[in-house]
């Protein structure tokens, strides 16, 4: 059970669940869900339902590294993450264009708003 503690953390973490929410999923408390992260061994029945929920083997829950070594992914899933990150990817490049622009039509407007504040007082801004 070398890796089980830092694989309870890596799934909980790489499905976005709090420790409560974790514990919750299980009929656990979160100090619980906490304890088994920093090495304490959970029950048995623990390990099956965390396994079956998370579709992990047994065997690879316990003994591999899943943040090193991710299992229990079809082809057709991988494919699917993959597309699935590449679009993220795609619409946070477009998010961030459009706010580069967004921040230089800003400024030119913040610069233009200076001149005429300059312009009526008399006074350089």
């Amino acid at each position: 059970m070398v890796h089980l503690a830092a694989n309870i953390k890596y799934l909980r973490d790489k499905h976005n669940l709090s420790q409560y929410a974790f514990a919750t999923l299980f009929g656990l408390t979160r100090g619980k869900i906490a304890s088994y992260e920093v090495g304490t061994e959970p029950a048995l029945k623990t390990i099956v339902a965390v396994s079956r929920h998370f579709k992990v083997n047994i065997d690879d829950l316990l003994t591999i590294d899943l943040a090193s070594h991710p299992v229990g992914l079809t082809e057709a899933q991988a494919a699917q993450a993959k597309q699935l990150e590449e679009s993220r990817v795609e619409k946070l490049t477009t998010e961030l264009s459009y706010l580069k622009k967004e921040n230089a039509d800003l400024r030119r407007d913040k610069d233009f708003l200076m001149k005429q504040l300059e312009h009526v007082t008399g006074k350089p801004v």
